[in-house]
């Protein structure tokens, strides 16, 4: 009782982000270097913003309508250029920040890790700022040459953090997926592990990755929303044309509902809703196409680099999403949808105090009361059915001797559980046997699953004893489980 009341606790979005960050020091250094990053450079892309509008107010050059159809002769001042690269960068920054908080509430180590290389994007991004400002510099001004060299100041900064900020993902990464570790197992159709599987006449290579595929999917559909709806959102803005306006207008409203459809196509399963989703990206690829030959049009005093580089990023982003939607709609009615639990505006739970929560930005499975959570913090629930004297010694008289043990969990949940730490399994002859993996540094192992004492079938042979084999050298896999009876043969490759 306890314990399922744990789970209706509500903690506010900071307390998760404190709560997390309490746990690993690499998770707080990953975190205190994306804000250094957000408070030495935020400030310095807005005084440059600032900068040119005061240069544009005072150069009376600017139009009020475009006479021509073409997209790039409405962008004409190179002023107006750099405001909005000004202000896409800001919105860059503040998006991969919030990218990386997210990722650590929940528990998204690929979150993390993107929000951290995008940080390449940034100094790209900002080496081609500095080319157009060296290029609007025809006449000597002040505030032009202060904002060059600001732009030389933010290159600088970004290239430094990039390496740090990087490194510091990639462990905080590390820690985030052994916690997600310990909350959905090490199961390959969980994981979507490469996995080598023995028939009759070899080994069968498979990769079962229907969540691995949801985990890329959900990422970006996050990505998308500066990729996609900030980048049309500024790009109609940008026009003075009003046919670019509107059309640019209705596509920020389009993409918005889209991406919030497609991650509740995932809840649901629903293929309209997705197939909805696929309709509106093949849309968006065509108009990016479109703004991209345009803007290849222009000569080249006109070209301008930093939006041909932010139109190419949204179409690859575009492509992949279109590749990563078709795999999910192909997976739909497998067994996934208990996993991928997700509505939008819904209250937010603390990930370790949620039984149903899987971390990695997914919220969950369909809340079942009669679970139990997974404290991340202990294996306290362990110590519930093993006794004090009780060691990863699995013989005929210790599970003899810790039957007592055993029976009151069962009785009381009716569930049937070993240790995890257990390898060997001589004599539980359990109504139901199924598999799950269990990883021991490099060696993944075949063990009982919790489930259900409710079927009556009767089971008259005992599970096979399971061995541990070396590998030669000369094979690719770290280790192998061989059951010595003649049983199907699993080996990991990592």
């Amino acid at each position: 009782m306890v314990l399922q009341s744990r789970s209706s606790i509500r903690i506010p979005y900071l307390g998760q982000l404190f709560k997390q960050t309490s746990k690993s020091r690499w998770i707080q250094l990953c975190l205190v270097f994306a804000i250094i990053s957000a408070i030495s450079t935020i400030p310095i892309m807005i005084k440059v913003l600032l900068n040119t509008n005061e240069i544009n107010s005072h150069s009376g050059l600017i139009p009020d309508k475009s006479t021509t159809s073409n997209f790039s002769d409405t962008l004409v001042l190179k002023g107006n250029k750099i405001v909005y690269e000004n202000s896409l960068f800001i919105a860059f920054e503040f998006w991969r920040l919030w990218c990386l908080t997210d990722g650590i509430i929940h528990l998204n180590s690929l979150t993390i890790l993107a929000s951290a290389w995008l940080s390449l994007f940034s100094v790209i991004f900002n080496i081609l700022l500095v080319f157009e400002s060296s290029k609007w510099i025809i006449f000597y001004n002040p505030l032009k040459l202060e904002n060059m060299h600001f732009q030389i100041a933010l290159t600088v900064i970004f290239a430094v953090l990039t390496v740090p900020v990087i490194l510091s993902a990639h462990k905080a990464s590390k820690v985030i997926g052994w916690q997600v570790y310990k909350k959905i197992g090490s199961s390959i159709e969980m994981q979507g592990k490469l996995v080598y599987v023995s028939i009759q006449n070899g080994l069968k290579r498979k990769r079962i990755g229907m969540y691995n595929t949801v985990q890329w999917f959900a990422l970006m559909l996050k990505i998308n929303t500066f990729f996609e709806v900030v980048l049309m959102g500024c790009a109609a803005i940008a026009t003075s044309l009003t046919i670019y306006r509107v059309i640019g207008g209705t596509m920020v409203v389009v993409l918005t509902f889209a991406l919030i459809m497609a991650r509740v196509a995932i809840t649901k399963e629903s293929r309209w809703m997705m197939c909805f989703f696929l309709v509106t990206q093949i849309g968006l690829l065509a108009i990016n196409i479109f703004i991209l030959t345009e803007l290849l049009d222009a000569s080249q005093e006109m070209q301008w680099f930093a939006g041909i580089a932010y139109v190419v990023a949204s179409c690859v982003c575009v492509v992949i999403t279109l590749f990563l939607s078709i795999r999910c709609l192909l997976n739909f009615k497998k067994g996934l949808k208990p996993y991928v639990y997700w509505m939008p505006f819904g209250s937010t739970k603390d990930a370790t105090l949620d039984p149903s929560s899987i971390g990695p930005g997914l919220v969950g499975k369909t809340k079942t009361h009669g679970d139990m959570p997974i404290d991340d913090d202990d294996d306290s629930g362990d110590s519930f059915y093993r006794s004090s004297t009780d060691t990863d010694d699995c013989s005929p008289s210790m599970l003899e001797k810790n039957k007592d043990h055993r029976q009151i969990y069962i009785n009381k949940f009716g569930y049937s559980r070993v240790s995890h730490t257990s390898l060997d399994h001589p004599e539980i002859t359990h109504p139901i046997q199924a598999p799950i993996h269990h990883r021991l540094d490099t060696v993944k192992v075949i063990d009982q699953r919790m489930v259900p004492v409710t079927s009556t079938l009767p089971v008259h042979e005992p599970l096979p004893r399971l061995t541990l084999k070396p590998i030669l050298k000369s094979t690719s896999a770290h280790a192998v489980v061989l059951p010595s009876a003649s049983s199907p043969t699993y080996s990991s490759i990592e």
